[in-house]
């Protein structure tokens, strides 16, 4: 068994050398330790507490979460709402002893995943660690995805896998140890595999029988654990009932290209047609028709076909992509991110991370403006374009006197209406 090499990050200068050596000598390469690259475990840690408990009630109100629970090594039946955490929970370490202390329970493993979802404080922290890394590796096509891993369990329940992601594991509690295995390596063994492409599992085999050929990767609180998207991997801690919390920074690659045009291609013309027509479940068959049916479309797929090369349909898409790009370059590469929040309308103060500026997209006398990922539309002035420079430059400003100094701009931009702008940005989390 082999152990990765680690390197140490002590200062803020040092951060662009060690996402070029890591580019380097482990990107999409090899597995490795990075001592101290996840700076404040402990209030991130502290992060996740709430954000649990957001996705908790969303998914009591009926929202699709994606969460995974398992309870002696099995996904308990009908019983989600038992093992959630509670109003009473202070601590994610609190909540796996509450779960554990019960009589049945030896083990849990919890996971959550898109948990950027319910949390701005741990989107920003996401963020702000991929800074240095993406303009040398680029946006992921897929997502960058935020997942948790906690509890006290002996093994990762669904064993030995591969899941599409270039991951970095960032320990906040306790003591992480990961089995890493390179892409090819079981090729050769007489395993059984399920599952296909970038996305696949070892089942009915022993990870033990093939730990001699593992790379070890071992951290504490602070430290980053990274291993490629091909890589096969399975989590075992140091000690079968220790406490663990991870956070797990996710670069996810399709098994094949997703490029941005498909989606948006879908889900405008799809919305397009459907405020058109009247889709039914089934096409108009015929046995004795059938060669005469065969040469032509049915009906109103005939009449979609027609309307694809109506006038405006390209350009009305091109404007989508234009908006979606925009969109993801502001949320710094994640597809899914937090809600606007809400803030009230005598909010005082309102300020911009440099790392993150405001963007837009000038159409004519139109702005589309991204923050955060979130798209506001507004009147193209200077009074407002001098409002997002302002901004961007960092500090922090008074809501009030920014929209009377931006106001006198050169266009006649009521106070009031560009301090409602502001207000709107602020919703953004800024």
């Amino acid at each position: 068994m082999g152990s990765a090499q680690g390197h140490q990050v002590v200062e803020q200068a040092d951060v662009n050398d060690f996402w070029r050596a890591f580019h380097r000598d482990n990107w999409e390469k090899r597995p490795g330790v990075f001592h101290g690259a996840f700076s404040d475990p402990a209030n991130a840690a502290c992060d996740i507490v709430p954000a649990l408990k957001a996705a908790a009630s969303a998914w009591r109100a009926g929202e699709s979460t994606n969460f995974g629970i398992w309870i002696n090594g099995r996904r308990p039946e009908l019983e989600y709402q038992r093992f959630f955490i509670a109003d009473g929970d202070t601590t994610v370490e609190d909540y796996v002893d509450r779960i554990i202390a019960e009589p049945d329970v030896d083990e849990l493993c919890f996971t959550h995943f898109n948990l950027q979802s319910y949390s701005p404080m741990l989107w920003f922290r996401a963020r702000d660690f991929l800074h240095g890394l993406l303009p040398l590796t680029g946006l992921p096509m897929d997502e960058i995805d935020l997942d948790i891993f906690t509890g006290r369990y002996a093994r990762t329940p669904g064993g030995i896998h591969t899941d599409a992601a270039s991951t970095f594991m960032c320990v906040l509690q306790g003591t992480k140890r990961m089995y890493v295995w390179p892409a090819d390596y079981f090729d050769d063994k007489d395993v059984a595999i399920a599952g296909e492409g970038a996305v696949r599992t070892i089942v009915d085999s022993d990870y033990g029988a093939f730990m001699d050929d593992a790379t070890e990767l071992v951290g504490g609180p602070g430290d980053v654990l990274y291993w490629p998207s091909t890589a096969w991997h399975i989590s075992v801690p140091n000690v079968s009932d220790a406490f663990s919390l991870v956070l797990n920074i996710g670069l996810f690659f399709s098994q094949k290209p997703a490029p941005m045009f498909g989606s948006v291609f879908d889900e405008l013309v799809g919305s397009y047609f459907d405020d058109r027509f009247q889709w039914g479940d089934t096409y108009t068959f015929s046995r004795e028709q059938a060669q005469q049916m065969a040469t032509g479309l049915p009906g109103q797929e005939a009449e979609a076909a027609r309307l694809l090369s109506a006038p405006g349909i390209g350009e009305m898409v091109e404007h989508a992509m234009a908006e979606r790009w925009l969109q993801r370059v502001s949320a710094g590469g994640f597809r899914r991110i937090p809600p606007r929040s809400r803030v009230p309308e005598d909010a005082e103060e309102i300020s911009v991370n440099p790392r993150f500026p405001i963007l837009y997209r000038a159409t004519g006398e139109h702005l589309t403006v991204a923050a955060n990922g979130h798209l506001l539309q507004a009147p193209n002035t200077a009074a407002h374009l001098a409002a997002i420079a302002l901004l961007n430059d960092g500090g922090i400003h008074e809501i009030p006197d920014l929209a009377e100094k931006c106001a006198t701009s050169g266009d006649f931009v009521d106070a009031a209406a560009l301090r409602n702008f502001l207000i709107d940005l602020k919703s953004c989390h800024l």
